[in-house]
């Protein structure tokens, strides 16, 4: 059976049997070998890809979720702005975070490195896998409604989606100011939203995969 790799942050994270990741790759008829990671950022996707590459571990259909611009890189810890730690082990790690973002962060640079980041990730490492892979991109959280500059980018490869999940997840409930989901939640969406959510995906992927 074919494989399906979903890359991002807690909107593409889980992998019980009623995510929506799940439920996608069982619509495609593919086995999930890897899921998001918690507060991830862009720059663990990006490693984990080039890892992935040197190991010849790649999965034949890769879904990229991409977040927001301002989150700083760790291998395993959030460290969201704001975010705590859940293990006084790493209160050094979270205090350094916080200050960073605190005194030293400047998010028009931010902008311009996730810009210049994925538009190059898109073009130079993405394009010459487009023959032996199925290549889906989209964003958790689309840059336009999150960044301080409003930056549009354009990608060029593979299926590429121009909507955020945080955008769906967020009409689905008709959350208003303040809002915060449910914890408990996989990705973000409650059990219906992950159905609707992978139904919704499965008609743009599986076109897609049938015109390769």
């Amino acid at each position: 059976m074919k494989t399906i790799g979903y890359f991002g942050d807690s909107f593409c994270a889980s992998d019980h049997h009623t995510s929506w990741c799940s439920l996608l790759a069982k619509e495609l008829h593919r086995q999930p070998v890897h899921f998001g990671q918690q507060g991830g950022s862009i720059w663990k996707t990006f490693l984990t890809i080039e890892q992935m590459q040197t190991n010849g571990t790649l999965p034949d259909t890769m879904f990229f979720c991409y977040t927001e611009p301002y989150r700083l890189y760790h291998p395993e810890l959030q460290l969201s702005q704001g975010s705590e730690p859940l293990e006084e082990k790493h209160n050094e790690i979270y205090r350094a975070s916080n200050l960073y973002y605190m005194h030293l962060q400047d998010k028009k640079k931010d902008d311009l490195a996730y810009r210049y980041a994925l538009q190059w990730f898109d073009r130079e490492v993405l394009k010459p896998l487009e023959g032996k892979h199925e290549i889906i991109q989209m964003y958790s959280m689309d840059p336009a409604d999150v960044s301080v500059t409003g930056m549009q980018i354009k990608l060029t490869t593979g299926l590429v989606l121009y909507e955020s999940i945080l955008n769906f997840a967020y009409r689905y409930v008709d959350a208003g100011p303040g809002f915060k989901f449910d914890p408990s939640w996989h990705n973000h969406m409650s059990e219906q939203g992950n159905i609707d959510f992978a139904e919704h995906m499965n008609d743009q992927v599986e076109t897609y995969i049938k015109s390769k």
